[in-house]
């Protein structure tokens, strides 16, 4: 029933970042985890889309990276090669998806984000400089990001990316100790 309320809550009003316990902010370079007080909780280097395609190429279908607004992970929807027990299923896995790496955890957009006639995205593994159709993909093993968010049952996405259009200072508190680490947007 909570699932549904969130859900629920998501598409009618977003962002609902208030309603999950923490949330992930992908800039085009990072993706970071980080709670309700704003704190950095762990981070990950990451891209999206095809090498070379910028934050403008976001309505390019299968070049450009995700479109810039707001997503919801549900981490038992995550897809994982391991459970692919049939050989054909894992060759398939194998020739379709190589850039998925290990795992992929699918993204639902809100209703006030701009899909530009795009779907299917998702996080997952890979970042060996093929780069994605426009999912985000993590530098290495996506296997560490699911077990940063498997104990939630679902997870808000905000996808804003850096340009020189957007400068400005963005504070993000590190840790416990109340650290602070400004980011600086160039």
């Amino acid at each position: 029933m909570k699932t549904l309320i969130i859900l629920l809550a998501f598409f009618l009003v977003t962002p609902i970042f208030s309603l999950t316990p923490v949330s992930l902010k992908f800039d085009g370079h990072h993706l970071s985890l980080i709670n309700n007080e704003n704190q950095l909780l762990n981070q990950w280097r990451a891209g999206a889309g095809k090498p070379f395609s910028t934050e403008k190429d976001q309505f390019r279908k299968n070049i450009g990276p995700l479109p810039e607004g707001n997503y919801l992970l549900q981490i038992n929807r995550t897809i994982f090669f391991n459970k692919r027990h049939d050989f054909l299923s894992r060759l398939r896995w194998i020739f379709k998806y190589i850039g998925w790496g290990d795992l992929a955890i699918p993204l639902i957009p809100s209703a006030s984000t701009i899909m530009h006639g795009r779907d299917g995205f998702m996080i997952h593994g890979g970042g060996w400089g093929i780069g994605s159709k426009g999912c985000i993909y993590v530098y290495g093993s996506s296997v560490s990001i699911y077990q940063a968010l498997k104990s939630y049952e679902i997870i808000s996405l905000t996808v804003e990316y850096r340009s020189p259009s957007k400068k400005g200072a963005v504070e993000i508190k590190r840790g416990t100790e109340g650290r602070t680490r400004t980011v600086t947007r160039v």
